[in-house]
């Protein structure tokens, strides 16, 4: 009959072991990572464009032109609007 607590030990001390080197493996490759300093990034200025930071892109020529001859809309509802009433969504009965 096999041992079968000497066969688990066996097998959880190997395990120990795996867990262990690949513990160490990830240590060192964060110390790798963390010794590169990365590449050299620099923030170029933004080209004036005529539009301020608040607008969005133009979507298509014609919400350009709009935005240039000072006829744009506003596409988003008004911020001063009254909140909705309780109980705005009512459940109809089927008839």
């Amino acid at each position: 009959m096999p041992d079968w607590k000497a066969m688990y030990l066996s097998l959880m001390r190997d395990t120990e072991k795996a867990i262990r080197i690949l513990e160490e493996g990830q240590r060192k490759c964060e110390e790798l990572y963390l010794q590169d300093e990365g590449p050299h990034l620099q923030i170029l200025p933004r080209p004036h464009s005529g539009i301020s930071a608040q607008d969005p892109p133009a979507r298509s020529e014609a919400e350009r032109a709009e935005r240039e001859a000072g006829q744009m809309r506003p596409s988003t509802p008004a911020q001063d609007a009254p909140p909705p009433r309780d109980g705005g969504l009512k459940a109809r009965r089927k008839p």
